[in-house]
């Protein structure tokens, strides 16, 4: 590339102009011009530097599954929404994410070393009763494990798989009341499923094998009944108690065949003598089990009791009430020792596959853990993560090494942008209500008069809990100061970032049918957001309450965006395939509207004027679900839709307040699913970047819609794309997966880099 470079003083990139040299052929181009890449200049590019991925940060540990942690020779693994995570047990490393799916994980299991070969083997369920099995000759050094088998559950709800860990071709499946044994025919692709006899009539709580002995299992349900199974002759022996609840655990002593621990959700834990059942002579219905010992009892919400294999006789348990782990020896009824873990409720647990002492431990907020129970301490964090669709992730426009993302499971979380760790996690449970903004029949003053705070959550004494309060955007104010965010309920929740507290909830729609789908903040005044809700309003509005303008569409309202060059102009994005454009006339900024209707657009006495951009005008066949203007071209906005495109609309505007489209619009054709994220380059400004639901990001030349990379790395939809001014080779994404993932642009302008980095004009600059 030769190109002569000058300095932006406002931000420390540069212009470039000159030609870039491809094929013996040189195309012209211009950073902030009109010709960033031509087709062959952009094919010849390496892809992979365009838009490449430098760090991850993982999803958190799922909340759901009754088993998130398994471990087995030198790894443990936990389950996300959408993946399995393998790490080192040593240096507690990741390994590698041996499985993603496309559906939520439901059940997994795996195995290891099987007669000495350096084979995993991985076996996942997802929630749509679809089986997989993956096999892998890695030895766990993070290449991608083959898929051998897939098998359909026809509406059974598997609920737990278990494979035979002597034997890799044999594994039970746990789906509805029944029990099935499959095993994988050597050709590679079909299985035999075989129904087992077994005595349950209730739903499956838990479901474990002997470490060693893999045909002896035990079975606990919901109803409060236990029994052990044998997997080989298919008898089953029930204990002698009927509990009083769920059965939430049960777990074999890894030393012996003789003892069970037997631990309820309501807090009861006993120890049974099963007497060898199911030894190497088959399950003896003479052999009947006995109850030893009864501990004493516990507070509700016992979900985890697990042996230590370094010290016999000595087991723990765990609860999603608290962060308390609780160490047993099976001689005493009491607790003999505890581990304080800071993370707050567990949800699983288990030990590392050597005599160290130390189990693996998830927890409700989504982290994962490693505790020595020797000396009573973590030795290992992986960090809290958000544990369902991260539907958001944006810079703080005064801190470009913040970043802050939304999920569906009902938090914000504040990220340094430069060691990726979480430095903060807001909970929609911990937001008081104060008052609602609804008008007409909408203003049945939920959660804003006395009595009625508790109705939704949020309001009053409510603990967090995962998948309430869920959050669809977030958006930070201008001056960094204030966090809003929304989403399924129709609230507008804030967060003092600095004071690191929450705000008072406004109710700015009603609940369901109002699901507020965007807010932005504006460019330039403090604690001033912008929403968007289903219920067919725009609103903006300050922190504190106060409505400035609301902008009724009679269409559900998905998108909405400020113009940074003009505060007179707001965008909005509409479930019936249309963009608003809207320009007041009246006053500087939208300071002065009142309540407007669009069906008063042309009267005399509108304050303002809306633009609808429909396919008339070259726009979108299908909802349009965001909208944004360009922060370095005047009147450029892109917008995206669930026509599988994005469009680029060049605007200019008329005397009197409306706009028409200056040139044709630029249709950006490549994705084959919705299209939900995108954003622009922070400093070449012919330059978008979008992300659908078909998993892909594509970075494209806004002007001549042409696509210039193209990346898959996301395991499911791509739902936001977040950039910096300050950082304007730097990108963070999120999806589906439960992921956020951050990029480096360098490779699109590696000159503009060397500038940067030199701090002033360089000439004969090229790139080798």
């Amino acid at each position: 590339t030769r190109a002569r470079l000058s300095v932006s003083r406002r931000s420390p990139v540069c212009v470039l102009e000159g030609q870039a040299v491809c094929c013996g052929v040189a195309f012209p181009f211009s950073v902030r011009g009109n010709n960033f890449f031509a087709t062959n200049c952009a094919s010849a590019r390496t892809s992979a530097t365009m838009f490449r991925q430098t760090h991850l940060v993982p999803a958190g540990a799922q909340v759901w599954m009754s088993q998130v942690v398994s471990a087995r020779g030198t790894r443990f693994v936990y389950a996300s929404t959408l993946a399995l995570y393998a790490h080192d047990r040593d240096d507690y490393s990741l390994s590698s994410i041996p499985v993603t799916q496309t559906e939520t994980l439901s059940a997994f299991d795996w195995r290891v070393s099987i007669n000495g070969n350096e084979t995993d083997a991985f076996l996942v369920c997802t929630n749509d009763d679809v089986i997989r099995v993956y096999t892998s000759g890695d030895g766990g050094t993070g290449s991608s494990p083959t898929l051998t088998h897939t098998m359909k559950f026809q509406s059974f709800g598997v609920r737990f798989v278990s494979w035979d860990q002597h034997r890799g071709d044999v594994f039970l499946v746990v789906a509805g009341n029944s029990l099935y044994k499959v095993t994988l025919n050597g050709n590679g692709t079909s299985a035999t499923t075989t129904k087992q006899p077994w005595p349950n009539q209730g739903v499956v709580t838990c479901f474990t094998r002997h470490p060693s002995n893999n045909r002896q299992c035990a079975v606990g349900t919901k109803t409060g009944s236990a029994w052990l199974f044998d997997a080989e002759s298919g008898r089953s022996v029930p204990l002698s108690r009927l509990f009083q609840g769920e059965i939430a655990d049960v777990q074999f002593d890894p030393k012996s065949n003789d003892y069970l621990l037997v631990a309820t959700l309501g807090g009861v834990i006993t120890l049974w003598n099963v007497d060898g059942s199911g030894d190497a002579g088959g399950m003896s219905t003479s052999h009947k089990p006995s109850q030893v010992m009864e501990f004493a009892k516990q507070q509700t919400g016992v979900c985890a009791c697990l042996f230590v294999p370094s010290a016999p006789g000595t087991f723990l348990t765990a609860s999603t009430k608290h962060g308390v782990l609780r160490l047993w020896n099976v001689s005493n009824e009491n607790p003999i020792h505890v581990v304080n873990c800071k993370e707050g409720g567990v949800t699983s647990a288990c030990a590392l596959a050597d005599d160290s002492g130390r189990v693996v431990v998830s927890f409700r907020s989504g982290d994962v853990g490693v505790f020595d129970t020797k000396h009573r301490r973590r030795v290992w964090a992986k960090g809290p993560g958000h544990t369902e669709t991260v539907f958001a992730c944006v810079y703080n426009p005064a801190n470009p090494n913040q970043v802050v993302s939304c999920s569906f499971d009902g938090t914000v979380r504040l990220w340094n942008a430069l060691d990726r760790s979480c430095q903060h996690t807001f909970l929609t449970a911990d937001a008081p209500r104060r008052f609602a903004v609804l008008s007409g029949s909408d203003a049945q003053q939920r959660g804003s008069g006395s009595g009625n705070a508790d109705e939704s959550f949020g309001g009053g004494p409510h603990t967090h809990e995962p998948g309430k309060g869920s959050l669809y955007t977030c958006a930070v104010s201008c001056d960094g100061a204030v966090v809003c965010a929304a989403g399924f309920e129709g609230d507008l929740y804030f967060w003092d970032v600095l004071a690191k507290r929450a705000l008072p909830v406004i109710n700015i729609a009603p609940p369901r049918t109002g699901c507020v789908h965007k807010v932005v903040s504006h460019p330039t005044k403090p604690g001033v957001f912008a929403c968007a809700s289903l219920d067919g309003r725009a609103h903006i509005l300050r922190f504190s309450g106060e409505i400035i303008a609301s902008i009724q569409h009679h269409s559900p309202v998905c998108g909405v965006a400020f113009d940074p060059f003009d505060e007179r102009v707001l965008a909005t994005a509409t479930a019936d395939a249309w963009v608003g454009v809207h320009g007041s006339v009246a006053g500087s900024e939208f300071g002065s509207f009142a309540t407007h209707s669009l069906a008063l657009t042309s009267s005399g006495d509108s304050k303002y004027v809306t633009t609808k951009l429909g396919v008339p005008e070259g726009g979108h066949t299908s909802k349009v679900y965001g909208v944004l203007f360009s922060p370095l071209v005047k009147g450029r906005l892109l917008s995206v839709s669930d026509d599988c495109t994005a469009r680029v609309w060049s605007l200019a505007e008329r005397p009197g307040g409306a706009f028409v489209c200056s040139a044709k619009t630029v249709v950006l054709t490549g994705h084959i699913n919705k299209v939900r994220a995108q954003n622009w380059h922070p400093e070449i400004a012919n330059v978008c970047f979008t992300g659908s639901w078909d998993g892909s990001i594509r970075c494209w030349d806004a002007v001549l819609g042409l696509c210039l990379h193209v990346t898959t790395t996301h395991a499911a939809d791509v739902y936001d794309i977040g950039v910096h001014a300050a950082r304007p080779f730097r990108a963070v994404t999120c999806s589906r997966d439960t992921t956020m993932r951050f990029w480096s642009t360098e490779g699109m302008a590696p000159s503009a880099k060397l500038l940067a980095v030199m701090g002033g004009e360089v000439s004969g600059a090229r790139v080798v």
